[in-house]
């Protein structure tokens, strides 16, 4: 009976969330003014403030490829260290499921970056969704759920969450995304980690 309530809470939080990331790409980007207008403040904060482009761009690495991909593989390692294999594979399977897919949804949507100011910081991709935002939630959030001792999981979800939002704050803050971009990128993250969770679940109570 638990499960069963666990499995829907996780199907109605991904509903949810996909929800807000379909909201998000059709809503935002190019020629949306609350998205260009938060850019401008941005900027005009970057303008007033200097160090935030300093701290923005610190912080922003802790959504990059190399350092979310050492993060959730030093974790599987030390799993499987443990002799806790099919949870390695299972984490390894979440971080690296969720990052091909947020590559295919940027190829298929093409919303273009934002262009009102020079990047602070290099960019190799298109807009929507972010993936410092998306794939920092799947990976942050991926550990909490997937790694973290069951007594201190709802404060390693909280953890995860609070990273992510600080990661993608960072890139409207840089102007290299626009704001929408960053909700589709945590929607999507949520969407999937939730999602998934389902599978890791199973398997996991199958192998019981």
């Amino acid at each position: 009976m638990r499960t069963e309530i666990d499995q829907r809470r996780s199907w109605a939080i991904s509903a949810s969330a996909f929800a807000c990331f379909v909201l998000a790409e059709w809503f935002g980007g190019p020629g949306n003014r609350a998205d260009e207008k938060l850019l401008v403040w941005f900027a005009n904060e970057r303008a007033l403030h200097p160090w935030l482009t300093g701290m923005g761009i610190g912080l922003t690495q802790l959504g990059s490829a190399p350092a979310l991909l050492l993060a959730a593989a030093a974790a599987a390692a030390l799993l499987a260290l443990a002799d806790r294999w099919r949870t390695a594979l299972s984490l390894m399977a979440v971080v690296l499921g969720g990052r091909a897919i947020v590559e295919l949804l940027k190829l298929a949507i093409h919303r273009p970056r934002p262009l009102l100011l020079p990047y602070p910081v290099p960019i190799a991709s298109l807009s929507f969704p972010s993936a410092h935002s998306a794939n920092s939630m799947i990976t942050f959030l991926a550990l909490a759920l997937i790694v973290a001792p069951a007594r201190i999981r709802t404060q390693a979800v909280v953890a995860a969450l609070a990273a992510s939002v600080a990661v993608g704050c960072t890139r409207p803050l840089l102007g290299v995304h626009w704001p929408s971009d960053v909700i589709g990128g945590w929607s999507f993250g949520i969407a999937w980690v939730a999602a998934a969770m389902v599978l890791v679940r199973r398997l996991g109570s199958a192998a019981e």
